[in-house]
């Protein structure tokens, strides 16, 4: 039989399998191949690679399951062999809180104060319609998943097999480092989001082989963003206040953070962006809440920065413990604050004012139906009482990916995957 045929017939063969159709339908024009060969009772195919022909298993003869399994994983090794260079990032991992989440607390709880299932969320988003993502549309990894021309990651905790190899979002509102932050409304904390991808990692692994899953990994962008949930608990809990002062609290999530990231790391990330806490003394919610003229609340800024600078001094040193770690520290702190101190020079009319709310902030009550809600949300840095729009989270996602070492340090996104 002609080698076009063989082909062929393997393609038909695999589309039998309906959890293949949407990967093989993607991939399989990239696959060239050289050559079949009969060899110990195995069809060995022999894929091209750069000037090279490389032997890979193509189908064995055992049952129709096992030699379907056979298949799966003979596309994909041949996929990411012959895409190595097109593709430097194959994958994107997603870790952290409500900032974002696109949708995973809201089939886990229903407990969350933000109704990110119902409009007046995701109005915006196309198509129009709430996904559980804190926001009127995208959030910045929606932004950057574009960038890396991948599809924005599925929700990690969803039951499906679809989208492994192009990345997962782990995230959940109301989360943060410590595993105590959010616990009244039931959401999902980074050790819990780190077990899901633990469980990931060892299927992948049993799917590609050990070494295949781990350059994957490898390639793969992972980005953190958490600990806004942290501090607003020392904020609004009075507990919190009496048992720690600001600097301890701070010395507190610190060091429940930094083993999170290093498990990360163990798990099979080398390229890595962890993100700011944000300016929460400028959102509208704080600023209702101390009943503020406007002016954002410096102590609880002051608190958020310490933490800050801690946290990007320990990211650093990790990635010198750490050699194989490529890890970029993200600032949204002070391109948020700018934005809200001179809205004008970003595009937008109101710097401190909700989109969607009730009160002089519209930081009063969440965002609801029952709220007062703006006509262009990109006129405005904030959508609800703490959350930005989707024209912010664009901004952050553009300092990312090219911003100068000020944003993004050491390096940028950009500079980053080419490593």
């Amino acid at each position: 039989m002609a080698t076009v045929q063989i082909v062929q017939e393997i393609i038909k063969f695999v589309r039998c399998f309906s959890f293949v159709t949407r990967l093989v339908d993607e991939f399989v024009s990239e696959i060239q191949v050289c050559d079949f060969i009969f060899l110990h009772d195995a069809f060995m195919a022999r894929v091209k690679h750069g000037q090279r022909c490389i032997l890979v298993d193509a189908v064995e003869n055992a049952g129709e399951a096992e030699r379907s399994m056979k298949l799966w994983r003979w596309l994909v090794l041949s996929y990411f062999f012959l895409a190595g260079d097109a593709s430097k990032v194959p994958a994107l991992f997603v870790f952290g809180d409500s900032t974002v989440d696109t949708g995973n607390l809201k089939q886990r709880s229903s407990l969350s104060l933000l109704m990110t299932n119902r409009l007046p969320y995701g109005r915006d988003f196309v198509p129009p319609g709430p996904t559980g993502r804190a926001s009127n549309g995208k959030l910045s990894t929606d932004f950057l998943a574009e960038f890396l021309e991948l599809p924005s990651p599925a929700n990690g905790f969803e039951e499906q097999t679809s989208g492994i190899f192009r990345g997962r979002n782990f995230a959940a509102g109301g989360s943060g480092y410590l595993n105590g932050t959010g616990a009244l409304f039931r959401t999902i904390p980074l050790s819990t989001q780190l077990d899901a991808f633990e469980k990931l990692v060892k299927s992948t692994a049993q799917s590609l082989g050990t070494k295949a899953a781990s350059e994957l990994l490898a390639k793969s962008l992972f980005v953190v963003s958490t600990g806004n949930n942290d501090m607003f608990d020392y904020i609004y809990n009075i507990r919190t206040r009496f048992d720690y002062d600001p600097e301890s609290y701070n010395k507190l999530v610190l060091s429940k953070a930094l083993p999170q990231l290093e498990r990360l790391y163990t798990l099979g990330a080398r390229k890595m962006v962890v993100l700011s806490v944000g300016p929460l003394g400028c959102t509208p919610a704080v600023l209702t809440l101390y009943d503020s003229t406007g002016e954002c609340m410096r102590a609880v800024n002051d608190q958020v920065a310490s933490f800050n600078s801690a946290l990007k001094a320990s990211l650093a040193s990790l990635a010198s413990k750490l050699p194989a770690l490529h890890a970029m520290y993200g600032n949204a702190y002070d391109l948020l604050l700018d934005a809200v101190e001179q809205p004008s020079k970003y595009g937008f009319k109101y710097g401190n004012v909700a989109c969607c709310g009730l009160g002089r902030f519209g930081g009063s009550s969440a965002c609801s139906n029952l709220s007062n809600v703006c006509f262009s949300a990109d006129e405005h840095v904030f959508w609800d009482l703490v959350h930005p729009t989707q024209e912010m989270y664009r901004l952050v996602s553009d300092s990312l990916v090219s911003g100068p070492p000020s944003m993004a340090s050491p390096l940028n996104i950009s500079q980053l995957i080419a490593f």
